[in-house]
């Protein structure tokens, strides 16, 4: 299904980081597969759960006609210990290992560079390093096809994100497979505790900090419905 034109539209990679906000949304109605519309504080709004990665990114504007618009939120892994989690800003910059871009729709939020990389960055000491290479306060995985198709088709547009995991939080290699896909399946995570019991610790904790996250992001984006 194509999008209503002319209205802002919020996008998400995963339901788990538009589940609290969706929550706040009163009348919201789908519109197709994983795609929403509702009225917020100032009038109606799209919402679209795009898929983790780049090429996810950039199959949801197919469903798109020019928004007013457009907000790119969810979760990012801290790279300084400035962010811990739960830490909500809107990207300054958006970079990657081939460009930059810099945001045209101010908001009145804290504001930090954002690093968009390819694969999960979960270990410590090459979040460290990516932040001493790049200059980037956290990183994900879609911002930048984001920002790069919006500056093609000369949109407004801007990123928020709110941090789910902080600089000496370890994602393990394990975790990391399960999660690729957006929405592991139930045997999938079962499989994966049974082949190594103790990610059942990891796993306890990225659900705490992710609902923590959550809450705080759709706080922050609740202003701008």
């Amino acid at each position: 299904m194509r999008a209503v034109s002319g209205i802002p539209c919020f996008l998400f990679a995963l339901e788990r980081e538009h589940v609290e906000f969706r929550k706040r949304i009163v009348g919201l109605t789908s519109i197709g597969d994983r795609m929403w519309r509702g009225r917020g504080r100032t009038g109606e709004f799209l919402l679209i759960e795009t898929g983790l990665g780049a090429e996810n990114v950039q199959r949801a504007f197919g469903h798109l006609e020019k928004p007013s618009w457009l907000v790119f939120a969810g979760f990012a892994g801290s790279l300084v210990s400035e962010l811990a989690v739960g830490s909500v800003f809107a990207a300054s910059r958006v970079l990657s290992e081939k460009a930059s871009f810099t945001p045209p729709m101010p908001l009145v939020l804290p504001s930090a560079p954002l690093f968009t990389s390819a694969t999960m960055v979960g270990d410590p000491r090459a979040k460290r390093e990516l932040h001493r290479v790049s200059g980037a306060s956290a990183v994900d995985m879609e911002s930048a096809a984001f920002a790069a198709e919006c500056q093609r088709r000369g949109w407004r547009w801007a990123c928020v994100r709110a941090i789910s995991d902080d600089v000496d939080t370890a994602l393990s290699p394990e975790l990391g497979s399960l999660l690729a896909g957006g929405r592991p399946r139930t045997e999938s995570v079962l499989g994966g505790l049974v082949r190594r019991p103790c990610m059942f610790w990891e796993l306890l904790r990225l659900a705490r900090d992710t609902r923590l996250a959550s809450r705080n992001l759709a706080e922050a984006l609740l202003p701008l419905t």
